[in-house]
């Protein structure tokens, strides 16, 4: 069994089925913060600000204060599945977000990859692979199966898609083989696996993404929490964090029926409206 495979395999674990919430709940996201031995897993309240909207902190073994690259999404039963992609064999963990206890805590041989990005859907993994520069679709089938590359998308710094959500992924775009240097916010089909345009980036530096169905969530290199409405495509809300989140996700279960949440989930509608990027990114026709 290649390495691949075996990632795959992984992946067949985790399924989703539709949870219903309502109310919904505020807006909270995870995010790793290396550089706070002991704590490194924080949970935070989106309309908070800096340390104030620190939740909960929680130890995560094995990450190094140096390390930067991971992959974080977050499940529908309370659970996050973490990858951190600068170890050798990486580490693969399953974290209970209601305790912080790591109920499984594996390794893999997985090559030469570095998972920079995890998005989680219907029992697939999409994952942003640093050392090739692929985003990859992991199906949940048989363990000898290879990945399948999404096309159209070089580069990937990070991906966004948790407890069954929309998947997004802060990307280049590549046309004919070439990478146009187009880096902006891309929807991935999670059955056709084609991109769709979705907005400019608001950072040139995005390191994290989550979602869930109201709203996508951006993490940079300068401490910046962005917010993108799923209904308009437009970014609704900035913060400070307190450090560097170098990966975020989230276990906030939204689903589109879900009271006041009515998402335009054709792609073609998921544009954005009026919004003006603040970076050298370009939209793209």
């Amino acid at each position: 069994m290649n390495a691949k495979a075996c990632f795959g395999l992984v992946a067949s674990c985790f399924t989703f089925g539709q949870v219903h919430a309502n109310p919904l709940p505020a807006p909270a996201v995870w995010g790793i913060d290396p550089s706070s031995p002991g704590e490194e897993l924080v949970y935070y309240s989106v309309f908070g600000y800096g340390e104030t909207g620190v939740l909960a902190r929680f130890p995560i073994p094995g990450i190094d204060p140096a390390d930067t690259i991971f992959g974080l999404a977050g499940n529908n039963d309370w659970t996050l599945f973490l990858v951190q992609g600068e170890r050798a064999p990486q580490r693969v963990q399953s974290i209970h977000t209601r305790s912080g206890v790591v109920m499984s805590d594996m390794e893999f041989d997985l090559g030469d990859v570095q998972i920079s990005g995890l998005g989680l859907w219907d029992g697939a993994f999409f994952a942003a692979d640093a050392a090739t520069g692929l985003l990859y679709r992991h199906r949940d089938l048989i363990a000898s199966e290879e990945p399948e590359i999404v096309p159209g998308i070089v580069d990937p710094r990070s991906v966004a898609g948790d407890a069954g959500s929309p998947i997004f992924t802060y990307a280049d775009r590549l046309v004919d083989g070439v990478p146009q240097g187009e880096y902006a916010i891309y929807q991935i089909d999670p059955l056709t696996l084609e991109p769709t345009y979705f907005s400019v980036s608001p950072s040139d530096s995005i390191v994290g993404m989550a979602s869930d169905y109201e709203y996508l969530y951006l993490s940079d290199l300068d401490r910046n929490l962005f917010v993108y409405s799923l209904r308009t495509g437009g970014l609704v809300f900035q913060n400070e964090l307190p450090a560097v989140f170098f990966a975020l996700g989230t276990t906030r279960i939204v689903t589109p029926d879900s009271g006041s949440v009515l998402i335009a989930l054709t792609l073609g509608l998921l544009s954005v409206l009026g919004l003006r990027g603040v970076t050298r990114l370009h939209r793209i026709p």
